[in-house]
Formats: C-alpha cells, sequence, structure tokens
C-alpha cells in the first residue's frame, strides 16, 4: 500500500493512485483487483492534478473523473462497465471554467450522490473562494461561490492575534458540507456551511453552524457517523483518536496512543461491499 498515494472510495469499492499516474480498482471484501488502462491521449503523463471517483445514478455506473493540468488542461471519464477513457470537451461557452480549472489548486475532493466536489484555491487572491462540482451523470461542471466570511476569521483573541484557518469538504447528515477550522491559541472551532445541491450559485450562511471551542485538537480526519467526527486530540503528552459530536461537543476515546501515526495525507473510510468490479 505503500507506494499508493491517493484513494478513493464508493460503496466498498477503491480507487488508489501514484505519483505516476497508475490507477488500481478493487474491493478488498472479494479480494479483486485490476489496473485501469492508460488514457487515450499519450501526451497524458504522470499522475491527474485532482480526480473523483462515485456512481452514475442514472447509468447505474461506476466512473472516474481525471483532470490533467500541467501543460494543457485535459479532461477524462473512465467508466467501468466499458473499461475505457473518452475525453470531455468543453462547450465553446466555457473559457470561464476551464480558466478556473486550468489555472486554480483544486484540493479536499469528494463524491457524493452522483455529484464531485472541490475546493478552489484561487491563485490570484491566495484564498479559497469557490468550490467546483462536476455531475457525474449529465458530466457537466459548475462553480458555487463561498460565503463571505470576513467576520469569522479577523476576529481578534485576547492576545490581539488573527487567527489561523482553513477549509475542508466533508459529508454531514446526508449532505455535503463545507467547513472551515479557526485555531486561535490552543483551541479551534467549526464552522458549517451546507452546500444543499447549489449549482451555479452561492453557498448562503442561513443554515450555518458553530462548534467549539474545542480544545488541544491537533487535527480534524472526517464524518464517521452523522453528527460525530473523527479529530487527533493531545492528552496528557499523547497523542489520541477521539469521536466528538459536534452537538454535545463531548469526546468518546477510540484509539489509546497514536504517537508516531498521523492521518492527515489521507484517511478512506471503508464499507464491506459485494460488488464486483469484474462482472459489470
Amino acid at each position: 500500500m505503500d507506494k499508493w498515494d491517493q484513494a478513493y472510495h464508493c460503496d466498498g469499492l477503491i480507487l488508489l493512485v501514484n505519483d505516476f499516474g497508475t490507477m488500481m480498482l478493487c474491493n478488498p471484501v472479494l479480494k479483486e483487483s485490476m489496473l485501469l488502462p492508460q488514457p487515450k491521449n499519450a501526451i497524458l503523463e504522470g499522475s491527474p492534478s485532482t480526480m473523483g471517483f462515485g456512481l452514475d445514478p442514472e447509468s447505474n455506473d461506476y466512473k472516474c473523473v481525471a483532470i490533467w493540468c500541467h501543460d494543457n488542461c485535459k479532461i477524462q471519464v473512465y467508466t467501468l462497465s466499458s473499461n475505457s477513457w473518452r475525453e470531455i470537451i468543453m462547450p465553446a461557452d466555457s473559457e470561464d471554467m476551464m480558466y478556473t480549472i486550468t489555472y486554480s489548486y483544486l484540493f479536499s475532493g469528494l463524491c457524493w450522490k452522483g455529484v464531485c466536489y472541490w475546493l478552489v484555491h484561487n491563485p490570484d487572491a491566495f484564498e479559497f473562494d469557490k468550490v467546483l462540482s462536476f455531475n457525474i451523470s449529465n458530466e457537466e461542471f459548475h462553480l458555487i461561490h463561498l460565503p463571505v466570511i470576513d467576520d469569522l476569521i479577523y476576529m481578534r483573541d485576547i492576545d490581539n492575534d488573527y487567527c489561523e484557518y482553513g477549509f475542508h469538504l466533508s459529508v454531514w447528515n446526508d449532505s455535503v458540507v463545507v467547513y472551515m477550522k479557526t485555531e486561535r491559541g490552543s483551541s479551534c472551532e467549526y464552522h458549517f456551511f451546507p452546500i444543499d445541491g447549489a449549482e451555479d450559485g452561492a453557498i448562503s450562511r442561513t443554515n450555518y453552524f458553530r462548534v467549539g471551542p474545542l480544545e488541544n485538537v491537533r487535527s480534524e480526519i472526517s464524518f464517521w457517523k452523522n453528527d460525530e467526527k473523527l479529530i487527533e486530540i493531545q492528552k496528557d503528552g499523547h497523542v489520541q483518536l477521539v469521536s466528538c459530536n459536534i452537538h454535545t461537543q463531548k469526546f468518546r476515546e477510540v484509539v489509546c496512543d497514536l504517537e508516531g501515526i498521523r492521518f492527515d495525507h489521507w484517511a478512506c473510510f471503508y464499507v464491506k461491499s459485494l460488488i464486483s468490479i469484474r462482472r459489470r
């Protein structure tokens, strides 16, 4: 497993990718695995700039979308049933979309209910300002603007310091949310903004939800139950993996000691599945 650099999970199937662009689809329960064929365009060398993997709810087929933006931007979709790639030709009026995809940095990708999402970091403004979505069924991209959060990140604490902050994507209560973690000293807060299926619009703060402050949080991993989030905390000189209920803000220990182990590279929550990758 050490040679794989990224993992994407959907319905018990795991897509593994390394820095050389090799991709492998596997089902650990059935002990099945297969290497994906090389994309059709020979100029696509190395790993994609970003990817997404999920189920097309209309065709009931698994798809992978890959974006290469090394020299020029190319987008291809792999379909499991045909075991082949094909290029996505963007509409003639999509110059702004292609500029965003080509020149922005795309992070924290996930796929939920047939739509892939990525956070867009604007290199000109040096900030995250949008969410890029890709509908696996109709294979169309959309941009969703993040809410204005100046009042949350420029509040000064008692030591007169600005807070550090970062954006992430996650699934919470059966919907995709953008959440922002703000840190001031040893405490942190989480600010949740549900996307609610918005396309070509902006995320509002109508359903904005805040958690915290929480103390001694080292790093967060992801939601693993509806209202519980896995996080790492520092306690009595040791690192512990705990589950935090975001409503009660109480911790429940999962693993006692994780010294020397870090989960912030990538974590893949696995669900057992009998879906065969060889019979589709």
